[in-house]
């Protein structure tokens, strides 16, 4: 189950995605969510990751997908 924030920041990367056909940066992420420090995006993404609905690749910038 997840938060509201982190159901903000899912539905805000899946947004991105259909609009560019890539995976927003931490920093593009976090510009959109009116957000000032990139630790507390890597945070919500990293709480994405261990509930399943995304996966990323370390030391990429644009290596966020969604899982269904």
């Amino acid at each position: 189950m997840l938060t509201k924030k982190e159901e903000r920041v899912l539905n805000t990367i899946k947004r991105y995605i259909d609009d560019n056909k890539i995976p927003p940066t931490i920093r593009e992420l976090a510009s959109m969510l009116e957000l000032r420090s990139t630790a507390t995006v890597s945070d919500y993404l990293n709480r994405l990751e261990r509930k399943g609905c995304i996966e990323r690749i370390e030391r990429s910038p644009r290596s966020i997908k969604i899982i269904e």
